[in-house]
């Protein structure tokens, strides 16, 4: 069985969180941190971590758009804790793009939103979780 391809969105707050769960998925062989998303304002107080994620194989991307637009279909698994702003447009731009998806909690400011999710989620025939 194939280890899942796991890409990550963001440096700060939970994300660090998602990039230690990852790291624990890793180091027991059951999944691979194929990339990870920084902003150009977190290269330098993430730098260190962002060496070591290079050295270790993960690619770098300064968005999703860049990512996507680079790894989409070799991906598993979208990873987006992100502000509960860029919740829907981020979720749906994931599944839009035809990766699954796990994105912080809340899932959404507002019930719209997570609508919105849900119809992306069923279009796209992908997971979305929270």
């Amino acid at each position: 069985m194939s280890r899942p391809r796991v890409a990550i969105v963001g440096m700060g707050g939970y994300a660090g969180q998602h990039r230690k769960a990852v790291a624990r998925a890793v180091e027991g062989g059951r999944a691979v941190h194929a990339a990870q998303v920084a902003p150009p304002g977190d290269h330098e107080p993430f730098a260190d971590e962002l060496t070591a994620m290079r050295t270790a194989g993960v690619v770098i991307y300064n968005s999703l758009r860049d990512l996507l637009a680079a790894k989409r279909s070799e991906l598993d698994l979208v990873c987006v804790p992100t502000g509960i702003p860029l919740h829907r447009v981020m979720t749906t731009t994931v599944l839009e793009a035809g990766c699954n998806v796990l994105v912080e909690k809340p899932a959404a400011g507002c019930i719209q939103d997570v609508d919105a999710m849900i119809r992306a989620r069923v279009t796209a025939d992908r997971h979305a979780m929270v």
